[in-house]
């Protein structure tokens, strides 16, 4: 967490992590923990700090999207190439 914040603003941004590892429980709880610490690490600068909280939910749901969509395309693509020829193909040719 960023020091030198208010008590209010850590409660709001702890109950944003809450949130967000209970949308994204498919995800280590960890990883959302670092996501949204780093968005809020990027607003240490901020003299107006009403909207902080609500810019670090915004930030950090888009950062997460991105990553269970690109979890969901490497799943996907596993799958795919696990069930083709392509793997046996490899396989006798890199040995």
């Amino acid at each position: 967490m960023v020091a030198g914040v208010p008590q209010e603003e850590r409660a709001q941004i702890d109950a944003v992590e809450r949130r967000l590892a209970q949308n994204y429980a498919d995800l280590p709880h960890d990883h959302v923990a670092g996501v949204v610490q780093h968005v809020h690490a990027r607003f240490n600068q901020s003299t107006v700090r009403d909207y902080v909280p609500l810019l670090v939910e915004r930030r950090a749901r888009e950062e997460l999207s991105k990553s269970t969509a690109c979890q969901a395309v490497i799943a996907k693509a596993g799958r795919a190439v696990a069930g083709s020829e392509t793997v046996g193909v490899r396989q006798r040719f890199f040995k």
